[in-house]
């Protein structure tokens, strides 16, 4: 939280998703306390947390377009659900708000970021949308026997697909927008 490398930024991210799962709980819970305590009043820690996340943008070209990497898939684990994993972190860390499921992070934020509760279910739709995209992808590859991977070509989705799809992933723009504005970043 204060040396603000990149590195140090990533294994932070990693760091406040720790959940006690063996042994004295207690010991977990405590460190987790202590770090929601801390990080609301580093601004410039959540300015670099905000940062780091915003290196990675949805997906979308011009004009109702995919943006698709050189094979023409996009990766539905790094374009898309890390977008919104890395903003409900953001969100609950600078409110202290104890929870570590993305989900759960985005519900109990809504009210302190005066979100309306619809907006807020739409982040989350989007979010699993994304989820079960790259969830019907890795079982695909495992019944053909290929390593799993979370890569999908969104044109050959079909219609209500890609389209929830583009959704979802301008959602993942809208979150990204708020914070943005709310980070300075």
């Amino acid at each position: 939280m204060d040396s603000g490398s990149p590195e140090a930024l990533l294994h932070g991210a990693i760091f406040f998703d720790l959940r006690p799962l063996h042994g004295d709980l207690a010991l977990g819970t405590e460190l987790r306390h202590w770090l929601l305590q801390r990080a609301p009043r580093n601004p410039r820690f959540l300015h670099q947390m905000a940062e780091n996340a915003l290196k990675n943008r949805p997906p979308l070209g011009l004009i109702r377009r995919f943006s698709v990497n050189d094979e023409g898939t996009i990766d539905m684990k790094l374009n898309g659900a890390t977008l919104f994993v890395d903003a409900a972190r953001i969100f609950t860390l600078a409110h202290g708000i104890d929870e570590v499921n993305t989900e759960r992070r985005l519900r109990s934020a809504a009210p302190v970021l005066g979100l309306p509760p619809a907006e807020a279910e739409a982040w989350i739709a989007a979010f699993y949308h994304v989820q079960g995209l790259r969830l019907r992808r890795q079982a695909k590859c495992l019944r053909r026997g290929v390593k799993a991977d979370n890569r999908i070509d969104p044109y050959a989705l079909h219609e209500f697909d890609r389209r929830t799809l583009m959704n979802a992933l301008a959602q993942a723009r809208r979150i990204q927008t708020r914070i943005a504005l709310d980070y300075q970043a």
